[in-house]
């Protein structure tokens, strides 16, 4: 009896210690999986303005870019990374995109339409970038938005100025490029042609605005005046530049960046020793 007892218990010792040596059995799915990418454009942008018009504009505190501006999902290039910044894979578009095959993990994909180093209006540069996981055996669907990632400007002229002027070249130039980028404004007011703050061109995040110009009295009498700098344009904002008289012999310039109204306090005088003469 003793014996058969001995040998019972080595058996179990045995077939317990054969258990134990095969391990937890895993039951995490295995094998690489799928992402599906949905990508949706805004051109919703802060908002950024000067002068009582763009009043609406600052109490919203956003802006539309122009649909002309704003690119279709399927014109952005996508590169894929893993979480750690490691290259995977890129697509000149979202159409060439094929949902390949993916180890399981984690990963970024960027979005990309236009160069943020780009000036001008056709310039607009827009990118979406998100995190995401493939799993096992699973496709994926991830959805984002790409918006605009460098800056607005345009310019616009008030009802004082446009009554005070018939005609003007007003000038505003960056410091981003090499050489420095312009964008000039001809201002005739018979023919109609005024400024209205509503075409934007884009420039790099961090660029100087200057202004310049010359214009002509509704007498005749011709002025011109300094070019001048007049802020700083930030990121993913429409900066709206309202020229202004402060006075009949002096101009006044108001910019209104991330929010806030800026005024140059200081006025830019207009050939004052012509105007002294005429008056």
């Amino acid at each position: 009896m003793k014996r058969l007892i001995h040998g019972i218990l080595l058996t179990a010792a045995l077939a317990a210690a054969a258990g134990c040596s095969e391990g937890p059995v895993s039951t995490e799915e295995q094998g690489p999986g799928q992402v599906a990418f949905v990508l949706g454009t805004t051109g919703e942008v802060s908002a950024s303005g000067a002068g009582q018009a763009q009043a609406a504009v600052r109490a919203a505190g956003t802006r539309q870019l122009p649909a002309s501006c704003v690119p279709a999902a399927e014109d952005f290039s996508l590169t894929i990374t893993t979480a750690q910044g490691d290259f995977v894979s890129y697509y000149d578009n979202l159409s060439a995109y094929d949902q390949p095959l993916m180890d399981k993990g984690d990963y970024r994909v960027r979005f990309v339409n236009g160069t943020p180093q780009g000036e001008g209006p056709s310039a607009a540069c827009f990118e979406g970038a998100a995190d995401f996981t493939v799993i096992a055996r699973k496709t994926i669907t991830l959805s984002l938005t790409a918006a605009l990632t460098n800056s607005a400007v345009s310019l616009k002229t008030t009802d004082w100025f446009n009554d005070y002027y018939a005609s003007a070249t007003l000038t505003l130039r960056t410091d981003a490029s090499t050489p420095n980028y312009k964008e000039a404004y001809t201002i005739d007011k018979s023919a109609g042609r005024l400024p209205k703050g509503d075409t934007p061109f884009f420039t790099t995040p961090g660029a100087k605005l200057y202004l310049s110009g010359s214009a002509v009295k509704t007498n005749g009498v011709k002025i011109s005046f300094p070019e001048t700098l007049i802020g700083t344009a930030a990121a993913r904002t429409w900066h709206t530049v309202a020229v202004d008289m402060g006075s009949a012999s002096q101009l006044s310039i108001n910019v209104l960046l991330d929010d806030t109204m800026t005024e140059i306090e200081e006025e830019i005088e207009l050939n004052p020793d012509l105007n002294n003469a005429q008056n």
